[in-house]
């Protein structure tokens, strides 16, 4: 119903619902864009964060900056530091932010993505979260973070050698089977 909205025109929208006046399906439609629009929020607020963190990478700038930060939101520096963590592994993670804040994915996707992938060398988390980013438009997040670990326990060894010779051939090499949800990866000779 909200699909055609952008974030700002969405809200004024959505600030208009009086829930006590709606259908089911209006209702329906409402929380699918407040969920929509919570995940632009979020995605605007990582991108801040994401600045900040890499702010206070720079030698020069204080950590009292993060003190400053959680005082203000009313936070343990342990929040504080978790979340800014968070905005730098989601920052690292190209098109995963993106499709967060034009509401292809949730919150709980983006986190997904992040802890399955923060231990992987960021060349490797970029190309697995590349592919599965049309799949955690359509699954839920505990789907999505099977098909990441797959990918991750099938691929992550191999694409490192796989790209520095034919940057196609992980992709060509990953069939899917649907009904039985699981990866196969076909070793040629």
């Amino acid at each position: 119903m909200f699909e055609d909205l952008g974030p700002v025109a969405l809200a004024a929208v959505l600030a208009g619902v009086d829930p006590a006046g709606c259908s089911d399906a209006e209702l329906l439609a409402a929380v699918v864009g407040f969920d929509r629009l919570a995940g632009w929020v979020s995605a605007r607020s990582a991108a801040c964060q994401l600045a900040l963190y890499r702010r206070l990478e720079d030698p020069d700038i204080p950590e009292a900056v993060t003190v400053e930060l959680a005082a203000a939101l009313r936070a343990s520096l342990r929040t504080v530091d978790a979340r800014l963590t968070f905005a730098g592994d989601l920052g690292r993670l190209e098109g995963v932010a993106e499709a967060l804040a034009a509401g292809r994915i949730g919150w709980a996707h983006a986190h997904a993505f992040v802890e399955e992938l923060r231990n992987l060398e960021s060349a490797v988390a970029v190309w697995i979260a590349g592919g599965c980013l049309e799949y955690a438009a359509a699954h839920t997040p505990g789907q999505l973070r099977r098909m990441l670990r797959r990918r991750r326990l099938l691929f992550a060894p191999w694409v490192p050698q796989f790209v520095a010779v034919d940057p196609e051939l992980p992709a060509r090499r990953l069939e899917t089977d649907p009904v039985r949800g699981r990866l196969e990866l076909t070793v040629e000779p």
